[in-house]
């Protein structure tokens, strides 16, 4: 993409006033570009208000590297584990930043796979890449998704998760995936620093139930998004398996089972 059409929507963008107006446009404008990010370019969606953001901005999550960087540059993880990876901006930038070699994103959404997957040969990473959905069991489970435009949104189909009655049964989209295990995939990887992000949409508990092996025999640093609702139940787990709470950014929360607070 030409960069004077980025940066002009950048300046824009600076401005408190043009802050609503310069994202509805981009959505309008639609299409697909490739920028140019850090050390990585990234085939990003101006129908997506995720990419949009990445668009207007040249980041993502901002505040949670900012956060993260004093842990990253005093220990040196051997392993990153990008669970609910979307298109890969975590992954992309540990792995091309050099600060974790060994990457492995997750992605159940098959469009969001599909992108990330593209991202991965656009850069030439070495990334290794899982079309499935992270759980507490192995077998065949759904995903839903209430807009083509934000499947970031994905979600595990659960009977107990009441997010998906506020929608319309009529616009709900469904898609079938594997269900696995982090425990059943990576069985043979102890004594490793680890740094792992979950952010699965209200499946957080599954996920960190079916990696009760992984996290119990390796020093993990943990970025998990849990909604309000779920705090308490992902919070007591963690702390029952030995995590101390560190730091939380909205409904990002951060733990770790080596590191002190």
């Amino acid at each position: 993409m030409n960069n004077n059409f980025v940066l002009i929507f950048r300046f824009f963008y600076s401005f408190k006033i043009f802050k609503r107006i310069i994202p509805s446009i981009l959505r309008k404008i639609g299409g697909f570009v490739t920028l140019d990010i850090f050390s990585f370019k990234m085939y990003l969606s101006l129908s997506d208000s995720i990419d949009r953001e990445i668009f207007l901005t040249g980041y993502y999550d901002k505040d949670r590297f900012f956060f993260l960087q004093n842990y990253l540059t005093n220990n040196k993880f051997e392993f990153f584990f990008d669970i609910g990876s979307y298109k890969g901006f975590y992954s992309l930038f540990l792995y091309h930043e050099k600060l974790i070699s060994n990457v492995f994103a997750f992605e159940a959404n098959k469009k969001n796979y599909e992108i990330l997957k593209k991202n991965i040969q656009l850069n030439k990473s070495k990334i290794n890449l899982y079309n499935i959905a992270l759980s507490d069991t192995k077998g065949e489970g759904k995903i839903w998704f209430s807009d083509s435009n934000k499947t970031g949104g994905s979600s595990v189909l659960n009977p107990l998760d009441n997010e998906i009655s506020k929608y319309d049964k009529l616009k709900i989209i469904y898609e079938s995936v594997k269900l696995d295990t982090l425990d059943s995939t990576f069985t043979n990887i102890i004594g490793k620093k680890i740094l792992i992000k979950i952010d699965v949409e209200r499946h957080e508990i599954n996920v960190l139930k079916g990696s009760y092996n992984l996290i119990r025999n390796n020093k993990i640093l943990l970025q998990v998004e849990v909604l309000e609702n779920q705090k308490k139940t992902v919070f007591d787990y963690l702390k029952k398996n030995n995590f101390i709470h560190h730091y939380s950014i909205d409904d990002d929360h951060f733990f770790s089972n080596f590191i002190k607070v």
